[in-house]
């Protein structure tokens, strides 16, 4: 960032951002540096709001970009969260039907929405709270070919062209009308 001056951090600074830099979840980044949960929303976009935290998570991103293996790892970790997760990690199941688990127990990098409805009637109202986690389909799809698990499908060099014989009797111009018709 341009004409900001490099401030020193402070480690509950320099802590807030390492893990912020995880999700880029603000709330839970100043828990973890020691911030008070009631007042980490308010205190993680207060953090945010500053110029020279601004330049030193700007600074720490270059630096991981330049890292493409590191990039390329954290890439595979958030593929694993996903294509292993399980829906018992977001929730509880018992005699008494599904809770959502309270936020600081979620991983929430792993659940692409949450939503609320409620419905009122003459018996009184009732709450509906869905939860869709991002496609496990996909991230496994991702890690088998990271991992090169599709290795078993041909491989052709990329600088010959590929000739494919295709066995038989080729259809006489009789036999192909009829077929046609």
């Amino acid at each position: 960032m341009v004409g900001v001056k490099e401030k020193k951090l402070t480690p509950k600074e320099q802590l807030f951002i390492t893990r912020y830099l995880v999700d880029f979840n603000a709330t839970q980044a100043a828990v973890d540096a020691g911030y008070s949960k009631k007042t980490a929303r308010q205190t993680g976009c207060d953090i945010l709001a500053k110029p020279y935290i601004q330049a030193a998570i700007k600074k720490e991103i270059d630096i991981i970009l330049k890292d493409t293996r590191a990039l390329s790892l954290r890439v595979v970790r958030e593929c694993e969260k996903i294509a292993f997760g399980k829906i018992s990690d977001i929730m509880e199941f018992d005699d008494d039907g599904v809770t959502l688990k309270s936020s600081e127990e979620i991983d929430s990098s792993t659940i692409e929405s949450i939503s609320f409805d409620k419905t009122f009637s003459k018996g009184g109202t009732s709450e509906k709270k869905r939860v869709k986690l991002y496609s496990k389909e996909k991230a496994l799809e991702i890690l088998a070919k990271y991992t090169t698990l599709y290795s078993d499908a041909p491989q052709f060099p990329k600088d010959q062209p590929i000739t494919i014989v295709v066995q038989g009797v080729a259809p006489d111009a009789k036999n192909a009308d009829s077929t046609n018709s």
